[in-house]
C-alpha cells in the first residue's frame, strides 16, 4: 500500500480492497485539511477508512455541536468510523497550560475539563476501551493514541504535523512518541505506511486559487515563521504528491465534495476555505517504519545512541511559540 509518486496516476485506479486507513487529526475539520481528498479516494477504492480526533474541538463552541458537524462532513465523504479521543481544544499559550508539559498531572482545559468526555452518540475513547475516561495529561494521550493504532493496526497512518497551532504540534509529536515505542517493541511485525501532512500552510492556508487558471497542483508554501518546508525530510522536491478524484476538483465549486464535506463544518465557517483547499493534487511526506534500527541495541561511546532509533525526527520543548524552536 505504499503511495505512488508524482505523475503516476494508476494510483487512482488501484483497489485498496481490504486495506485499513486511520486518519489522526487534532480538530474537527482538520480532518478536511489534512486528508479529505485522500480519505474520499481510499472510500471509493474500497478501503476501510477511519477517522480519529484528538480533541473535542470545544475552545469556543461546545463539544457536540463540533463532534455532529464532523460526524456529518465524514457521512459527505463516506467515512462511518470514526473516533474520538476527548481532550480538551486549546490554544497557543493558553495560560491553563498544555496537557504536553504535563507528563501524569491532569490539566484543566480552557472549557474547563480535566478528564476526557464526550456525548451519547459519540463516547470517548479511552471510555468505551476501559470503562473510564482518561485525565488530561500526556501520559495518558499517548496511551490513548498507542491503543487505538494498535486496535485498527491500519496499513496506512495520515497524520497531521507540526503546524503552528499548539495542539497540532502535541498531536504530531505524541503520535511519534507512541509509534516509536510501537516500532521498538520486541518482536514488533507492525510497520505501517504513514504519511505526515500539514492542515495550514499546504491546505487552510494556501492560496485562494480555485477559480485560477492553473489550478493543478498545491503551491509551495512562501516562507514564513511556522513553516519548515525544505528543512530536515520536509524538503518540497521530496514530498509525494496523491492525483485527487475528479469529485474533489472541477469547475463548480458547489458541486465539489471537499466544499460540501466543509459546509457541515458550520460553527467554523469552513465551506469559505475550499477555495484554497480544493486543489489537483494533495501532499505528504512519507515516514519509513521498516528500518532495522528499531529493533536494534545501539550504543554509544558518548552522547544518547537511543536518538539513532527513534521514530521522531522533529521534537520541541515549546509547542506555543509562533516560530518552531527544533528540540537541540
Amino acid at each position: 500500500m505504499h503511495p505512488c509518486q508524482a505523475g503516476d496516476n494508476s494510483f487512482l485506479n488501484q483497489s485498496a480492497s481490504g486495506k485499513k486507513v486511520l486518519v489522526i487529526v487534532p480538530h474537527e475539520d482538520d480532518e478536511i485539511n489534512v486528508a479529505g481528498s485522500l480519505m474520499y479516494h481510499y472510500i471509493q477504492s474500497g478501503a476501510e477508512v477511519f477517522c480519529a480526533f484528538t480533541t473535542n474541538g470545544d475552545y469556543s463552541f461546545d463539544a457536540v455541536t463540533r463532534m455532529k458537524e464532523a460526524w456529518r462532513s465524514l457521512q459527505v465523504l463516506g467515512v462511518r468510523k470514526i473516533f474520538f479521543l476527548g481532550y480538551g481544544d486549546t490554544s497557543n499559550a493558553y495560560a491553563g497550560g498544555h496537557l504536553f508539559y504535563a507528563t501524569d498531572k491532569a490539566v484543566t482545559s480552557p472549557a474547563g475539563h480535566q478528564e476526557t468526555y464526550s456525548c451519547h452518540d459519540f463516547p470517548d475513547y479511552a471510555f468505551v476501551k476501559r470503562g473510564q475516561h482518561s485525565c488530561y495529561c500526556r501520559q495518558n494521550f499517548k496511551q490513548d493514541l498507542t491503543d487505538l493504532i494498535l486496535d485498527i493496526r491500519a496499513d496506512l497512518l495520515v497524520v497531521v504535523d507540526c503546524d503552528v497551532h499548539a495542539d497540532h504540534r502535541a498531536a504530531s509529536i505524541v503520535f511519534e512518541d507512541a509509534l516509536g515505542d510501537i516500532l521498538r517493541q520486541p518482536g514488533n511485525s507492525y510497520h505501517p505506511t504513514v504519511l505526515k501532512g500539514f492542515a495550514y500552510c499546504t491546505s487552510f492556508g494556501a492560496p485562494k486559487d480555485f477559480y485560477a487558471d492553473n489550478i493543478r497542483s498545491v503551491p509551495k508554501p512562501s516562507p514564513g515563521d511556522d513553516i519548515f518546508i525544505d528543512t530536515s525530510l520536509y524538503e518540497w522536491g521530496r514530498r509525494l504528491r496523491f492525483p485527487v478524484r475528479s469529485a474533489c476538483r472541477g469547475a463548480y465549486l458547489r458541486r465539489n465534495i471537499l466544499y460540501r464535506a466543509l459546509f457541515q463544518h458550520a460553527s467554523q465557517s469552513a465551506a469559505l476555505h475550499a477555495v484554497r483547499i480544493a486543489n489537483g493534487d494533495t501532499v505528504f511526506w512519507q515516514r519509513r517504519t521498516d528500518n532495522l534500527v528499531f529493533q536494534a541495541t545501539v550504543t554509544a561511546s558518548s552522547g544518547n545512541a537511543a536518538k539513532a532509533c527513534d521514530f521522531k525526527i522533529i521534537d520541541t520543548a515549546d509547542i506555543d511559540v509562533k516560530k518552531f524552536v527544533p528540540a537541540q
